[in-house]
This record gives structure tokens, C-alpha cells and sequence, in this order.
């Protein structure tokens, strides 16, 4: 609903993995940016703990079996979600790498993979230890990408819109 060619960037975090309609998506990021734009992907595979994931987690636990649960953490892979999770796009996992074709597919360019580092460590400075546990769960990444200067909407994205073409 938003108007063409609007804005300066378009932010994703932790979104990417929960869209029904990816493709759609991806082609509204495209319409709706600036020549010039930016997308930026903040995301992760929160179907398959990293090995340090799967160690952290144990330790969660046994701190866990110290202090009371955290009732506002129940995770990507808790029960409530695992049901809703089969019956995305993703269910087997979003990676950086399974992800840029289908950036590139929308018309983006310069697609890039900046670290996620930095971002880690800025969640781990004030965070308990369960918290900075947590930021080892899952493989995260970060990627970036712009629309290029002079590209328009093409075929693909009014097709997806619904419009003819």
C-alpha cells in the first residue's frame, strides 16, 4: 500500500523466516525503494542450533535447574511455534546463502554479507549470562543489497502484484 519509489531502506529483522509470501515481499522492498536504495536483512536459521548452539542451550538449562525459567523466552523452536514453522517457506532453514538468489531474483544488486559480529557483541554487553548464552543458538547473519539506480519494476514484480502486465 505504500507508494513506488519512497523510501531510502527497507529494514528486515527476524522477519524474512516468517513470510507466507515471500516473493510478494520481496518485490514490494523492491517497488517501494529509492533508485538507490537499501535492503537489509537481519536474520537467521532458527531451525538447526549451531554446535556451540546445542552446548549453550544444555548450559541454559542448567542454569535453569538454579533460577526460575524465563518466562519471556520460549524460543524459535518451542512447541507453539514447530507446527506453524512446517507450513512456512523456510521450514527447513533461512541462510544468507539460500537466501540471495532470491534477492538477486527480485532485482536487487550488490548483495552483500556484512558481519554479524558486531551486533552480537553489542547484545551480549548488558545481557545476563542465560542471554548472552542465547546469541550462540542459532547461525545469524546479515544481509545488504540495493536497488540499482534506474531499474524499474519489471514483468515479474507486476505479476506478482497481481497487475498485468
Amino acid at each position: 500500500m505504500e507508494p513506488d519509489e519512497t523510501y531510502d531502506a527497507v529494514i528486515c529483522r527476524h522477519l524474512v523466516w516468517t513470510l507466507t509470501k515471500p516473493e510478494q515481499a520481496r518485490a514490494d522492498w523492491f517497488r517501494v525503494l529509492k533508485p538507490g536504495g537499501k535492503l537489509l536483512v537481519f536474520d537467521g536459521d532458527w531451525t538447526k542450533p549451531t554446535l556451540f548452539g546445542r552446548i549453550a542451550s544444555l548450559a541454559v538449562r542448567v542454569i535453569e535447574g538454579f533460577i526460575e525459567h524465563d518466562p519471556y523466552y520460549d524460543g524459535a523452536m518451542s512447541e507453539k511455534h514447530a507446527d506453524i514453522m512446517t507450513r512456512l517457506p523456510f521450514s527447513a532453514g533461512l541462510t544468507v546463502e539460500g537466501l540471495k538468489p532470491h534477492v538477486a531474483a527480485a532485482g536487487f544488486a550488490d548483495i552483500r554479507f556484512p558481519s554479524h559480529r558486531p551486533i552480537t557483541i553489542a547484545q551480549r554487553r548488558n545481557a545476563n549470562l542465560r542471554n548472552r548464552l542465547r546469541t550462540l543458538f542459532y547461525r545469524r547473519f546479515v544481509l545488504t543489497a540495493s536497488r540499482p539506480d534506474g531499474a524499474t519494476a519489471g514483468p515479474h514484480l507486476n505479476r506478482l502484484s497481481g497487475a498485468s502486465s
